[in-house]
């Protein structure tokens, strides 16, 4: 009463079963050219790799924008030219790269000597010790001649016209013909740029002065061959040095004033007063008849007075 079940053979039985699902088809794995390390999972993860793995990549410093492999990054903020570091003078913080250029010129709190004379100090009082240096070269504001700064105090301004007209020209010095004198640009000790008095002579008039720099291929004076870069004109009260004074009209005289009116002082009210009648005036005959009305008759006529 047993039933057996049939024999079925292999291939049959394989023939029957269903097939497997289909696996992922792995791809070839890639080698990075820069570090040679094997990069599993195609172009995709060799992007990854390049951009973000790589040791050997190139990177920027975010300080000094200097450009380097990945793997240098970390050790790079020790030789940073932009790193911080404390100045050992006044404890002020400055890049790594500017440490030499603060401490020779701007550090306050270093040692330095004057350039003109022998002082020395911090260069806190470097301005103020300059202000008062007998040695430091200040130029005159008029004349533009320099000079020693203990020269300034008995400095006098000297203009001599070398001649009575333009050298050039030959127009005598007048308002519209202006003497000149020649100025040569020169550097500061703070950069800025100053004038001073390129020659001493004063011989020719502004106009050709100019006119002669422009077309003189040496830019230079006639007389003397120094250069010069540009011309100022004298000034009118310097005038007086180069030119005689001009005589200068007498004064007029002032208008004389009238003495005001003297007031009349009020005379005292005068007393009222009868006017004597002068006393009369005899003759002698009349004398004579009156003496003769009060005789006495039978008297004798008195003697005449003698």
């Amino acid at each position: 009463g047993d039933q057996t079940q049939p024999r079925v053979s292999p291939k049959s039985a394989a023939a029957a079963e269903p097939p497997p699902p289909p696996q992922p088809v792995q791809d070839a794995g890639m080698r990075c050219k820069k570090c040679g390390f094997d990069i599993p999972g195609g172009k995709k993860a060799s992007k990854r790799h390049m951009k973000s793995e790589c040791p050997k990549r190139q990177v920027e410093c975010p300080d000094c924008e200097e450009r380097m492999w990945a793997m240098s990054l970390e050790a790079h903020p020790s030789k940073c030219r932009m790193r911080r570091q404390t100045c050992p003078h006044c404890d002020e913080e400055v890049t790594a790269e500017g440490m030499r250029a603060h401490v020779a010129e701007e550090c306050l709190q270093v040692e330095v000597e004057c350039e003109y004379c022998k002082w020395s100090g911090l260069r806190l009082h470097l301005d103020e010790h300059w202000e008062t240096c007998p040695r430091k070269e200040v130029f005159c504001d008029h004349c533009y001649e320099a000079m020693e700064q203990y020269q300034m105090c008995s400095h006098v301004c000297s203009f001599a016209a070398d001649a009575s007209e333009c050298m050039i020209c030959y127009e005598p010095w007048s308002a519209s013909k202006v003497p000149a004198i020649l100025l040569q640009e020169r550097e500061g000790e703070s950069g800025e740029i100053r004038c001073l008095r390129a020659c001493p002579h004063i011989c020719y008039c502004q106009e050709c002065a100019i006119a002669w720099r422009e077309k003189s291929p040496n830019k230079d004076c006639p007389l003397c061959r120094e250069q010069y870069s540009s011309v100022v004109a004298l000034g009118d009260w310097m005038w007086e040095f180069v030119l005689p004074p001009s005589p200068e009209p007498a004064p007029a005289a002032p208008p004389v004033k009238a003495p005001p009116p003297v007031a009349e002082a009020p005379s005292a009210p005068k007393a009222k007063s009868k006017a004597k009648a002068p006393p009369p005036t005899f003759s002698a005959g009349a004398i004579g008849e009156a003496a003769d009305a009060r005789r006495v008759p039978g008297q004798p006529p008195a003697d005449p007075a003698p």
